[in-house]
């Protein structure tokens, strides 16, 4: 999913693939296990655009809805927020659907 490009003497660079589904231009992801993914009732989610305040909003929901600022403090939070349209192997923190379809509810999405 994602080109690495290797710069001397530097960290590597990842550029992530972009695709035209349904006439909306996303990230390259797994968009037929999404469009399978079982909605709950009780989901929560947070769509936006990039650079436009979503890790905010993320933090800010999670903050809302749980009161649980000790765990904000300890846990990443895209282990308690994930980003579901993104999953690459190759970066631990994107891991699609089925992280996803194994969270405990009220998922977070």
């Amino acid at each position: 999913m994602a080109d690495i490009k290797e710069n001397a003497g530097e960290r590597p660079d990842f550029e992530l693939k972009s695709v035209v589904y349904k006439g909306v231009t996303m990230f390259e992801c797994e968009i037929d296990d999404i469009e399978k993914l079982k909605i709950r009732e009780d989901d929560i989610w947070v769509c936006g655009f990039s650079r436009s305040g979503t890790t905010m909003t993320q933090e800010l929901t999670y903050l809302v809805q749980t009161l649980d600022f000790e765990t904000a403090r300890k846990v990443y939070l895209d282990d308690r927020f994930p980003i579901l349209e993104l999953k690459d192997d190759s970066f631990p923190y994107y891991r699609g659907v089925k992280f996803v379809e194994q969270m405990k509810a009220p998922r977070m999405i």
